[in-house]
């Protein structure tokens, strides 16, 4: 008899290792348009790397940002204590699978007092002491712990990759945030020169209406262009202060006390040499919420396996080693060496279809899941190629309102020098200066929408720092 227990109790791993509940993850073969519907920039088809895509701006303050931003932001933290904490997580389950020992010790001691005969009144004491230790092995016959395994490992993966997307989501908007500060500075800088030959103008109006020239409504006007032109000042100053904040925010330290000084230069970044975009394919090896999304698939379906594992009968070999130590501190004392080990299964037998209920609700989870990673690939599509559509509108807008500023510029220098001449009214005058000044505005708009449609665009494909950024300590 006790030699069949050993056989079976040395069976039962090789039955294990046969038999797993649950199925193994393949990977879905999702549909992927083999190309975008939306042109490519010109500038996003340089034979070079995705990871590191900024650098193609050219901006060695802008890469600093980046830097400081990857250091410091509070968020990268997060996510990535959360890998440390999903590698724990994996490391219990594989834990899981082998035994465990418990070790425990007890002392006990009692006084005593001998009461007549010739030992009246002598006290006695005496004691034991008894270390152990307690052993336990749940066999993994049905593959459940394995399955949990499985599932640990592929929530380890899914918290690393939600850290790169974090990673690409934070660079995208420091960016951004730089690209729209340099643009609020470059139109701030163009109100200010309108400004001042708005004063010079007015400066002339007043000279010609003092000396009877031109009527007072002209310099009423010229005053009147002069207070708009001022009031334009304050939306962009505030613009810049927000953009400044936001960067001081996303780099790890309170607004208005950002690390670096961004001084004017009149620059709005530019991409002339970038990585090229790829194919809709590349998405999948690319995006890090597309490979967390394709993780949580695949830890959705060994939870499956956890779930049916739970139908089937358990096999557990307790087991124990103890030594005993009594009638210390006494001429008789006695020494105890015990061990045991032994077989024990568990089946269920009644649970009202709990069990059942619970491998249910592991496939429709894992479904869920699928279908998220569904969207998820849609949702990217259509990312890249909204900013593919609006970066092209962009460039158009761009090119449109060059060709307006250079002709508004014209009609500028052709009504002040007809207006010297007293060939055109003032108003002609007023007209083409506030039309130049808007065009040029629109401009440095433009300017700011192509280069912030460029990092949507990179942002959409999935461009980081790389695999060497990710937390790779455990």
């Amino acid at each position: 008899m006790k030699a069949g227990w050993w056989l079976a109790a040395g069976c039962l791993p090789l039955l294990g290792a046969c038999v797993t509940a649950g199925e193994d993850y393949k990977a879905p073969q999702l549909a992927v348009p083999a190309s975008y519907a939306g042109t490519v920039p010109a500038a996003a088809s340089a034979d070079r790397e995705l990871d590191g895509w900024w650098l193609a701006f050219g901006d060695p303050l802008l890469n600093q940002l980046v830097d400081l931003g990857l250091k410091g932001n509070p968020g990268l933290d997060l996510a990535a204590a959360r890998i440390v904490e999903a590698r724990a997580g994996r490391r219990q389950a594989v834990a899981g699978l082998g035994p465990s020992v418990d070790v425990g010790a007890d002392f006990t001691g009692r006084q005593s007092k001998v009461s007549g005969g010739k030992d009246d009144g002598k006290s006695e004491f005496t004691g034991s002491f008894q270390p152990g230790f307690d052993a336990r092995w749940e066999l993994d016959i049905f593959g459940g712990q394995r399955r949990a395994v499985e599932a640990a490992e592929a929530e380890e993966q899914q918290a690393v990759e939600d850290h790169r997307f974090a990673q690409v989501t934070l660079i995208a908007e420091i960016i951004r945030n730089y690209v729209d500060l340099r643009g609020a500075q470059r139109r701030l800088n163009l109100s200010e020169r309108s400004l001042d030959l708005q004063r010079s103008t007015l400066d002339l109006v007043s000279r010609r209406a003092q000396a009877g020239l031109v009527s007072q409504l002209d310099l009423v006007r010229a005053q009147a262009a002069v207070s708009t032109l001022e009031a334009q000042l304050p939306p962009i100053e505030a613009d810049i202060e927000d953009a400044r904040n936001a960067l001081a925010v996303l780099v790890g330290v309170p607004p208005g006390s950002l690390p670096v000084e961004i001084k004017f230069t009149g620059i709005i970044p530019v991409m002339e040499d970038a990585p090229a975009v790829g194919l809709p394919a590349d998405l999948l090896r690319r995006r890090p919420d597309l490979r967390a999304a394709e993780h949580n698939l695949a830890a959705a379906t060994a939870r499956i396996g956890i779930a049916e594992a739970s139908i089937y009968p358990g096999f557990s070999i307790p087991g124990s080693l103890g030594y005993a130590v009594s009638g210390l501190l006494t001429d008789d004392i006695v020494r105890t060496l015990t061990a045991s080990i032994g077989a024990a299964i568990s089946a269920p037998l009644y649970d009202g279809g709990l069990r059942k209920a619970e491998v249910d609700a592991a496939r429709a989870r894992a479904t869920q899941a699928l279908a998220s990673y569904r969207s998820a690939l849609l949702d990217a599509l259509q990312e890249v190629e909204a900013a593919l559509t609006r970066y092209q509108s962009a460039q158009r807008r761009k090119q449109s309102l060059t060709a307006a500023v250079a002709a508004d510029q014209k009609a500028v220098d052709q009504s002040q020098a007809l207006y010297r001449q007293g060939l055109a009214t003032f108003l002609d005058v007023l007209d083409a200066q506030r039309t130049l000044t808007t065009a040029q505005q629109q401009l440095a708009q433009a300017d700011t929408d192509v280069s912030d449609q460029l990092v949507a665009l990179y942002k959409a494909l999935g461009g980081g720092p790389g695999e060497a950024a990710a937390v790779t300590n455990s």
